[in-house]
């Protein structure tokens, strides 16, 4: 049976599609659709429930996680946040995560979309004694706000100092005689400003509201979260085409090749095979959705490839002929 996210009630009144995504109950999509959702985040501000994302502490001697990560937690002034990435034993990416500098020993992770409590703990497995991992998924739950109006959002509902990108706080939010506290993380996010959320999962639809009462806010669901992705990943440049970034393979001399291809409007499921035209299997989908900046599906997946791959290239996504850009 699958999870469900502290906000679960607030989705069944909002009319949200339901589906499991990784054993977690989770919103696809509002019944304004899709499309609609991506748009308003785009141009004013979206919520945003990141409820599945796995939470935990890590304390001690922070300077020992630095061969596990591309960014050295310890290094970190207190207050502030950095977006890394987890690194499996043979140097290949295994979790993107966002480390709050909490105190001195202390540090708390975030990690990113998709990624699960068994992954996670499979990450962790081998972590020395002098650091400690403490898992806090159900015990806090977390939501965002994203979009070039969130600042705005901000400014109304909270009247206080906000921090500064890449900062966090602790804030209290009033609503009539209550009051929530919360950690409130300002980052970047799909070219826009995020604040991310992190608070009490037993208060989390009282919170959830003072935000969504502003005119300037509507809910999204993790289709468009995705395309929203997908979109900022994939400008269309040529010079994107065949590369293989750091973040890929960081210890890797294979032919791995992280490539983006559009697609006519339905995108290929993640899984799908990567083929070209003779059906020889290159790789595999990792993700794809409609993008309405561009008007046209788009995928990212990985291909074992030597050679240039060049823009305008047909291969075959799941039998769905696309373009490589």
């Amino acid at each position: 049976m699958a999870q469900h996210t502290a906000l679960i009630e607030v989705h069944k009144e909002l009319g949200a599609k339901m589906a499991p995504v990784n054993n977690w109950d989770l919103p696809l999509f509002y019944p304004g659709g899709t499309v609609a959702e991506h748009r308003h985040c785009r141009k004013a501000a979206g919520l945003i429930d990141l409820g599945d994302r796995v939470l935990c502490q890590l304390a001690g001697d922070l300077s020992a996680l630095q061969p596990f990560l591309t960014t050295a937690p310890a290094t970190l002034p207190t207050g502030t946040a950095a977006y890394c990435r987890w690194l499996k034993p043979d140097g290949t990416i295994g979790a993107d995560v966002t480390f709050c500098r909490m105190g001195e020993n202390d540090c708390l992770a975030s990690f990113g979309q998709g990624i699960t409590a068994t992954v996670v703990n499979q990450l962790t497995a081998n972590l020395p004694e002098t650091v400690q991992l403490r898992m806090l998924t159900g015990a806090l739950s977390s939501f965002m706000l994203l979009g070039p109006r969130a600042d705005e959002v901000m400014g109304v509902c909270y009247e206080g100092t906000l921090p500064e990108l890449w900062h966090w706080e602790k804030l209290t939010f009033h609503d009539e005689d209550e009051e929530f506290r919360a950690i409130v993380l300002k980052k970047e996010l799909f070219g826009m400003t995020a604040w991310e959320f992190i608070f009490n999962a037993e208060y989390a639809a009282d919170l959830y509201e003072i935000f969504y009462r502003n005119t300037a806010v509507e809910p999204v669901g993790l289709t468009a979260f995705e395309s929203l992705r997908i979109e900022s990943l994939t400008p269309g440049a040529a010079e994107f085409a065949g590369h293989t970034p750091a973040q890929c393979l960081l210890h890797s001399s294979e032919p791995v090749r992280l490539i983006a291809a559009a697609l006519p409007r339905h995108p290929a499921k993640p899984g799908a095979e990567i083929t070209d035209e003779s059906g020889k299997k290159l790789g595999t989908v990792t993700s794809g959705a409609f993008c309405p900046a561009n008007e046209t599906a788009k995928v990212l997946g990985f291909v074992e490839f030597t050679g240039n791959i060049a823009p305008g290239t047909t291969w075959y996504f799941g039998g769905i002929a696309g373009e490589i850009i």
